[in-house]
């Protein structure tokens, strides 16, 4: 990703964005990075330039306006991670993508032994501690 478009993300992902781990069609968490907005345009820039996927939200009132999610997970938001950290200003932000950079252990196969199960859901419990 060329240092622009790094650095376009990573001061969308300071201001609005959120670094996680979310359950995706699996039982075990994966790295996740989203943004959401009440432009769909916006969501579609951010989709055909990064990838990943644009949910719609609910609206639960007549008052509130559609919104939709941008998000990407496992490793494509590992990836985005790595090339946006130097860019990251957020200190809680830069914690969680050091903390996953450097502790998240990616599925090769969706096959575990009980050690790496173990390991991966401690990875979880401290994650979430940040």
């Amino acid at each position: 990703m060329n240092r622009k478009k790094c650095s376009y993300l990573a001061g969308l992902i300071d201001g609005e964005g959120t670094i996680g781990f979310s359950k995706c069609n699996g039982k075990y968490r994966v790295p996740v990075i989203s943004i959401a907005s009440t432009t769909f345009e916006f969501m579609d820039f951010l989709q055909n330039n990064f990838g990943g996927v644009v949910i719609s939200k609910k609206v639960y009132s007549d008052k509130h306006s559609p919104s939709w999610e941008w998000r990407v997970t496992n490793q494509r938001a590992l990836g985005i991670m790595l090339d946006v950290k130097e860019y990251m200003i957020e200190p809680k932000k830069v914690s969680r993508i050091e903390f996953l950079l450097n502790n998240y252990n990616p599925v090769r196969n969706g096959r575990y032994t009980d050690e790496e199960i173990k390991q991966k859901l401690q990875t979880e419990i401290d994650f979430f501690k940040i």
